[in-house]
């Protein structure tokens, strides 16, 4: 016999080809669910917690924005700094790297025969007179 609908039509009126083609849909179950009510628990303690602890969060809130706004102005002040440095050194004319320190192993305990070594010495000639001027680092005493 053949069908007066056409077969998605025909799917609609008749489950059982549903069945076969995409497998076993249960509508009745799905109604069941959709219908089910879900289960509520009512916690006294945590509707406590709740109700009571809109200041405190609101003041957890607010401390946090003030880390936030501290850190950015932080970073802010930093950022200017350096390009207040940057252009100090353009108008000087000074290279970008001018006062960047070397390596921590340059900055360590510094070795008193070393910096004896790296004494400056310079001389000047005029009208027959021979001037030698040595520039020498002196440490403090104790310090």
């Amino acid at each position: 016999m053949k069908s007066l609908y056409r077969d998605y039509d025909a799917l609609a009126y008749n489950p059982k080809s549903i069945g076969e083609e995409r497998g076993a849909i249960n509508y009745v179950k799905k109604a069941k669910q959709r219908h089910k009510g879900v289960e509520i628990t009512f916690d006294p303690k945590a509707h406590k917690d709740f109700v009571t602890g809109f200041r405190k969060r609101k003041q957890q809130r607010r401390k946090e924005a003030e880390k936030q706004n501290t850190k950015k102005a932080k970073q802010q002040r930093v950022e200017d700094r350096a390009e207040r440095r940057k252009e100090l050194k353009h108008k000087l004319g000074l290279p970008e790297d001018y006062g960047v320190q070397g390596s921590d192993e340059e900055q360590a305990a510094p070795d008193p025969d070393a910096a004896a070594a790296k004494a400056q010495v310079k001389q000047y000639q005029q009208e027959g007179f021979t001037t030698t001027v040595s520039v020498v680092n002196m440490s403090m005493g104790g310090r």
